[in-house]
């Protein structure tokens, strides 16, 4: 009697610590109609006869919309954790329709809206799903044929101080700065191997310099504009090479010689991501080497025509987040005209751009340069004769700005290439 009191009491014990312990499984509470059905197509959850007992209670309403057509509403209702998560399915049958295929429709609905609830348990491991093939990205209509438009300004104040040590007439500290107004417009096309782009650039600058001696001090406007040209293409998913051409122009009011010189260019880049492009929109990590070449056109002021060359490295780090976007990068350039000047620059920018919605972002921009200038005075047969003057430069500069994005959706989904530092690519 003893042994049998005993078993008794443990195997009540054991079914009660059975009963309590807690399921990794949705516990949802059906009407009687559906339970057979649904327990053999859905075995991922536990259909209980007690709603007290239920994490979701489900209900069906049927209503004809004529021609022999329904209208279902699933309605969901959350218990317990899921308290105030309710939800609702819509779907309908069409005239005509067949039991089985009806039965299948109203199975895809109900797993549809269990599916918010199922993630929040550990089933979400187990989960995985699939998209029909009518909804690949590649049928989907782009009106705007992966083009991107992007109208932006740019307010800043920009600050350079000299000290140029010249053989002629000594040593000269001298700074020079002005309030910029930079309107631009940019456009762009990426495709799966290809990226073109272009821009125009205007920037109207209210400048100013003062030196230690007070010779060549000034206060006067001046304008310049660009419009570049490029394309890249990728070799991998970590390497491309792409050219640009570039057009640039400068306008000034004060009696230099620099006045209305027009410059054209060309340049030719390679570049390595340390993270896939496809991380792009996310992260980027990369290094790139640039050569380039201007023509300087000086038949305006009826100086001779020079042609600049230069070598460009540069690292970029950029993280893009809900809130909008980060960028820093660091360059290192040499550029030069063979036995005349040749100048060695190291600089840094950091961008900020804050998501305000509607494809608008407020932009927060800082950048600085360092750079040695050499200038050999006077030439005979290509050597110096006179020893060179040499100008030590620096330069800081702030601004804010607007940039708006129109165009194709598709603009962040792609490899956008060879993002340069300095070189218009």
């Amino acid at each position: 009697m003893k042994k049998i009191l005993a078993f008794t009491l443990f195997t009540s014990f054991a079914c009660l610590l059975f009963a309590q312990a807690p399921s990794t499984l949705l516990n949802v509470h059906v009407s009687p109609g559906f339970s057979d059905f649904l327990t053999t197509e859905v075995p991922f959850v536990n259909f209980v006869s007690d709603r007290r007992l239920s994490d979701l209670q489900f209900q069906q309403l049927a209503e004809p919309v004529g021609n022999g057509a329904v209208r279902y509403r699933y309605l969901f209702f959350g218990y317990g954790k899921f308290e105030g998560q309710n939800d609702t399915i819509t779907w309908h049958t069409d005239p005509g329709e067949n039991p089985g295929s009806i039965r299948e429709k109203g199975l895809q609905a109900f797993k549809r809206g269990l599916l918010p609830y199922l993630i929040q348990t550990p089933l979400i491991q187990s989960i995985d799903y699939k998209v029909g093939p009518e909804y690949d990205y590649a049928n989907t209509p782009d009106h705007w044929n992966k083009w991107t438009f992007s109208p932006s300004l740019d307010l800043s104040n920009n600050v350079e101080f000299f000290k140029d040590n010249n053989p002629l007439s000594g040593e000269v500290e001298s700074r020079k700065g002005g309030l910029n107004v930079a309107p631009s417009f940019s456009f762009w096309r990426i495709g799966e191997k290809w990226r073109v782009n272009g821009r125009g650039y205007y920037n109207y600058s209210d400048s100013w310099k003062k030196s230690s001696g007070g010779v060549g001090d000034f206060s006067k406007k001046q304008e310049s504009s660009i419009l570049d040209l490029g394309g890249a293409y990728s070799l991998s998913a970590r390497w491309s090479i792409g050219m640009s051409l570039s057009r640039y122009f400068f306008r000034g009011n004060g009696p230099f010689f620099s006045t209305n010189k027009p410059q054209n260019g060309v340049a030719f880049g390679l570049e390595y991501s340390f993270l896939p492009y496809r991380d792009y929109f996310r992260k980027r990590l990369l290094v790139g080497y640039t050569w380039g070449a201007s023509i300087e056109d000086g038949s305006r002021v009826e100086l001779e025509k020079k042609l600049y060359r230069g070598h460009q490295v540069y690292a970029v780090y950029a993280k893009t987040a809900r809130w909008g976007y980060f960028s820093a990068n660091l360059d290192c350039a040499v550029d030069y005209v063979p036995y005349e000047w040749t100048r060695f620059s190291l600089s840094s920018e950091a961008h900020l751009g804050f998501n305000m919605g509607k494809n608008i972002y407020l932009t927060l921009n800082l950048d600085w340069s360092w750079g040695n200038n050499n200038y050999n005075l006077a030439f005979l047969g290509g050597n110096p004769v006179v020893q060179s003057r040499n100008v030590r430069s620096g330069r800081y500069n702030y601004s804010v700005g607007v940039d708006y994005y129109f165009g194709s959706g598709y603009r962040n989904t792609i490899n956008p290439r060879l993002i340069s530092a300095n070189r218009s690519i």
